[in-house]
């Protein structure tokens, strides 16, 4: 794969940009090969780095979700074209993006190509099944660069009593609880996201209870736990990139010095906390020595990861980084 600028790909190349992305990822994909069907979301084209800034293109089950940044919907008959090489795809929906505008939101969902979805659609993870709604105004229900943290989950919470922070649609929770958790429990703002993480417990066989679905916010909510004498065994700190304003004061960034306070406070001898590291203002170090400083215990390093190969990146504090920090036991 070649590191290309927006200007340096012609719209009459990009399909073979694509088609060698595809190739790129065969070990995702190449059923004939030995590989899984059990996945079947993932990237498959990562913008600048695989041939075009401001292009991504994901593989959810039998659909193909393609996002681009205003500007570039010249290159939209090359997509479909280089798409349609790759695989024999249901349908095509573009989400067009402002150009310099970091919100998540799409300026517009497209169906290209298929019939438009009619409500959420199924995809495979890890084993795991997970709902998608392709025409949903943020991210369609599941963070595809979290793979590698939902495969380390399934390896490690046997038998451990998990919070799962800022949980989205719950999938780091239910990998969690398909891994043998002994309770997982999730927390976020947005009541919406929680009935799917709801229904994702469901479709795999792991249902949970709406008291351990709570919705809040947690400046609030693990003060009180903490003082409530509760106590988990592995806890998943997601935040955001940039926290919201809330009536506790705004954060700056992920707010981690904050949050590793409130969540350490919570953390049973032998427990873990799994962090993810978004921001790319810092480095991984930099992360790493604000969760050790505001540590309210002894903390180790247990395991570090990133985002898989479907998100190539030359500089690897650009990508996802993950990190597993350890409460010494006693």
């Amino acid at each position: 794969m070649t590191n290309c600028a927006a200007s340096d790909v012609m719209p009459d190349a990009l399909p073979s940009s694509i088609d060698r992305a595809w190739q790129a990822r065969c070990a995702l994909h190449d059923e004939a090969a030995g590989v899984d069907a059990s996945q079947d979301a993932y990237r498959i084209f990562h913008g600048h780095h695989d041939g075009l800034r401001g292009l991504d293109i994901d593989r959810l089950g039998t659909s193909c979700l393609v996002s681009l940044k205003q500007g570039l919907s010249r290159y939209v008959d090359a997509i479909v074209m280089g798409i349609a090489s790759c695989h024999g795809f249901e349908r095509i929906v573009l989400r067009m993006h402002a150009r310099h505008n970091p919100n998540p939101r799409p300026l517009s969902i497209t169906t290209l190509q298929g019939e438009a979805p009619q409500g959420p659609i199924e995809v495979r993870d890890n084993g795991m099944r997970f709902v998608i709604d392709l025409e949903a105004d943020a991210n369609p229900g599941l963070f595809l660069d979290a793979r590698p943290a939902r495969r380390w989950l399934l390896g490690h919470s046997r038998g451990r009593r998990v919070l799962n922070l800022f949980a989205f649609t719950g999938s780091l929770g239910v990998a969690a609880a398909v891994g043998g958790a002994a309770s997982v429990t999730h927390v976020d703002w947005n009541w919406s996201s929680l009935a799917v993480a709801q229904a994702n417990h469901a479709i795999n066989g792991v249902p949970i209870e709406e008291r351990d679905l709570m919705r809040g916010d947690l400046y609030y909510h693990l003060p009180r736990a903490a003082k409530a004498g509760k106590s988990f065994d592995a806890i998943i700190l997601d935040p955001p990139p940039e926290m919201p304003r809330s009536k506790r004061g705004h954060a700056r960034g992920q707010d981690y010095p904050r949050l590793t306070r409130l969540a350490t406070s919570l953390l049973a001898p032998g427990a873990w906390l799994l962090c993810f590291f978004h921001g790319y203002e810092m480095t991984r170090k930099t992360f790493e020595d604000q969760v050790l400083e505001a540590s309210r215990c002894d903390l180790e390093v247990l395991w570090r990861g990133t985002s898989g190969d479907d998100f190539p990146e030359h500089d690897p504090e650009k990508k996802l980084r993950l990190t597993v920090f350890q409460r010494p036991q006693g």
